[in-house]
């Protein structure tokens, strides 16, 4: 097949004006069409309040139905649709796979090829055989999409985007990468037919002196950076020169392509507006200086880092689950530091319930957490300066966990920050047994304070007192909570075990402590607890036998396929979530034995916390 375009130079005056109108026409036609991805987001939202709505008319009728024999009529609708809803529960998990390390998911892989290909059609529509005509058209569809490249990358809540979706950041943010590629090519494309006309014709030496070209060039060549940049290797390697690279050139590239031409000046403007309110929102809502206090965890890399919930913005508090940025330490008065150096961490502590501070639990590597550390083994009292970030996280858009017949666990090292609280908010939640088990810990806490409610901890004993008559939890209360926990070494997971002591008096059933690392002496900080494993060391099995047993500690690492079977083979037409973060492996094992059930019919709400792509 030929080539289909040509060079036409024979266009009359109402001829181009005529293409002037179709380029205008369908840049803003592919600006606007985001709307309907926008408005699919809406369906699933919109039909889980309908069935939510339905489920509570239908209650009162069924009991009176299945009183008289009948069967209700939303069990009949169940019986209709179930299949279907298996089928969509089944091809969601298999978009929500990863296709390898470091290159997404298939659904955003499948969301890339399908906006790619409508943007595509877009250019070539109406275009003839105008081989310019659909060389600005490329130019123009690109710019048309640099508004919404923008917001997808904003981490500040107030963001229409996230709250029409329903999307944290940590979840936009891939598909702002992959937004990005899908970009990056159709400016390449632009660059490529615009240069090979100048070469055509023979005066691409002309040319390539002129202002508007070399803005273009440099452009193509700024938005070719930032996404090798962006590659995940790169990233890691150092993040530092991402960032750097990243805010600078997507700063840089509007001035240019605002004086590149002037037809695209529009959407220039338009995105400038977009940059210039998240920016003044982050830097200003969003980040706060505080003083925090940072103690080193004996016999660990880790380190607790306390700093007041005052450092957040104004009324608004955390919630179990979210994380914050925090920056390298202001060493001295004069010194400064870059959001460049800003880390996301996991607030480890429940929001008002453990004390007024928020809670970090950092393990010291290489960066940011090293020069952290070393600042406080230097500074006696351990008062450092930090800006802080925040707080972030896709918990605030997470269903009522209470409301599965199970939830799961599974965290590795320090991913123990993100699940930890969350468990301990649903423990609390449901060893009230006065609360309505809807009211979240920290609506409960405000609630509740200074009333006999609130607990404290006994420093003779370390038992747990309270003021009120009800009885700590009773195993049956938490057999549907399950939380599995593996760490290098016992005393790494210390501050969660004293945590949960601290706040229920023991250590709940269905807790279990893989231990992965070897011993090599006995840990006097560790609460009481029974040995499994036979493979464990025997100075561990003198100190725990000679004490009441309150948890399991096992020496290995977890056998996702053994726990998940636990869970599933109960009953397979039970409701699980499971809740994963640690190691990518780890959560490659968990994701692959609940994909089995998943194929079985198993209804699983699955969501794995992880800080990168």
């Amino acid at each position: 097949m030929s080539w289909p375009y040509r060079f036409d130079f024979s266009l009359t005056p109402e001829q181009l004006t005529q293409r002037r109108f179709l380029l205008d026409y369908y840049g803003q036609l592919a600006q606007y069409s985001i709307i309907f991805p926008l408005l699919c987001f809406q369906v699933p939202i919109v039909s889980r309040f309908l069935v939510s709505q339905a489920q509570r008319s239908f209650k009162t009728n069924a009991k009176t139905l299945t009183k008289y024999g009948e069967r209700p009529p939303l069990a009949v609708a169940r019986g209709f649709v179930s299949p279907i809803i298996q089928i969509i529960r089944k091809i969601k998990w298999v978009l929500d796979e990863s296709i390898r390390p470091g290159w997404g998911t298939w659904k955003q892989a499948v969301f890339g090829v399908l906006w790619g290909s409508w943007l595509f059609a877009l250019v070539l529509r109406n275009t003839g055989d105008d081989y310019m005509h659909v060389t600005k058209r490329f130019g123009i569809v690109a710019a048309s999409q640099l508004p919404l490249h923008y917001l997808l990358s904003s981490k500040p809540a107030y963001n229409p985007i996230q709250y029409l979706t329903r999307l944290s950041h940590e979840e936009l943010n891939p598909y702002h990468r992959v937004f990005g590629y899908v970009l990056m090519s159709l400016f390449v494309a632009h660059a490529t037919l615009y240069l090979n006309f100048y070469l055509q014709m023979g005066f691409l030496a002309k040319r390539i002196k002129d202002i508007d070209v070399q803005l273009g060039l440099a452009c193509v060549i700024s938005f070719a950076t930032i996404a090798t940049s962006a590659i995940s290797s790169v990233r890691h390697y150092s993040y530092r020169i991402f960032y750097t690279l990243h805010i600078t050139l997507s700063f840089a590239v509007l001035p240019i392509l605002y004086f590149h031409v002037k037809y695209l000046r529009i959407y220039i403007l338009e995105t400038t507006a977009v940059y210039v309110f998240l920016v003044l929102q982050r830097y200003v809502t969003e980040q706060h200086h505080a003083s925090a206090t940072v103690s080193l965890i004996p016999n660990t890399s880790l380190m607790r880092i306390c700093l007041p919930t005052t450092a957040l913005p104004k009324q608004r508090t955390y919630r179990p689950g979210q994380h914050v940025y925090l920056s390298r330490p202001f060493l001295n008065e004069t010194s400064s530091t870059s959001v460049s150096h800003m880390n996301p961490f996991s607030i480890a502590n429940l929001p008002l319930k453990d004390s007024p501070n928020i809670e970090l639990i950092v393990r010291e590597l290489e960066g940011s957490t090293k020069i952290i550390a070393d600042a406080a083994r230097h500074n006696e009292k351990g008062h450092l300066n930090f800006l802080l970030e925040g707080p972030y996280g896709s918990t605030t858009n997470f269903p009522d966990l209470l409301a599965y017949d199970h939830v799961l666990f599974v965290a590795g090292g320090v991913g123990a920050t993100f699940t930890m609280p969350i468990y301990r908010d649903l423990l609390l939640r449901m060893s009230n047994t006065h609360d309505s088990g809807k009211d979240s810990a920290t609506s409960r806490v405000e609630r509740n304070n200074g009333q006999a409610h609130r607990r404290t901890i006994g420093k003779a004993n370390g038992q747990l007192e309270s003021q009120q008559t009800d009885k700590d939890p009773k195993p049956a209360t938490t057999s549907k909570l399950s939380f599995i926990w593996s760490v290098r070494t016992i005393e790494d997971a210390t501050w969660g075990l004293d945590a949960i002591r601290q706040q229920n008096g023991s250590i709940p059933k269905g807790f279990e402590l893989f231990v992965s690392g070897k011993q090599k002496k006995t840990p006097s900080t560790v609460p009481a607890a029974v040995v499994e494993n036979s493979s464990f060391p025997k100075e561990y099995e003198s100190i725990v036998n000679e004490t009441n047993v309150q948890y399991t500690i096992k020496y290995g690492r977890p056998q996702m396929k053994s726990v998940v079977e636990k869970i599933c083979m109960r009953n397979e037409s039970q409701r699980v979530a499971v809740l994963v973060c640690g190691p990518a492996t780890l959560g490659r094992d968990v994701r692959r034995e609940v994909g089995k059930w998943i194929w079985k019919g198993q209804e699983v709400w699955w969501h794995e916390e992880q800080f990168s792509w």
